[in-house]
């Protein structure tokens, strides 16, 4: 296990770790977009497009957090929320 985790803020102050940041560009492209069907089944639009053009997604998932903050918090820290606090300590 690491010893520290990379956690990205916002402008708004919008905490995440990097599996939260891409689930919140997932949620922004399937509710900007119109769901795809394939074989009679219906899939989110980032999902699909990140099985169909892995690259062009983590381009546009890179270019969506490019202005977001980033930093290396220790692991005790984000586990227990005191994130806000570390980071303003810095």
């Amino acid at each position: 296990m690491a010893d520290t985790i990379t956690i990205y803020v916002t402008d708004n102050c919008e905490v995440f770790s990097e599996h939260a940041a891409e689930e919140h560009f997932m949620d922004m492209l399937d509710e900007s977009y119109p769901a795809v069907s394939l074989g009679g089944c219906e899939y989110g639009y980032g999902r699909v497009w990140s099985e169909v053009d892995p690259i062009a997604y983590r381009e546009a998932y890179l270019n969506f957090i490019d202005d977001w903050e980033t930093f290396d918090v220790p692991w005790e820290t984000f586990a227990n929320d005191d994130v806000l606090e570390y980071i303003n300590s810095l």
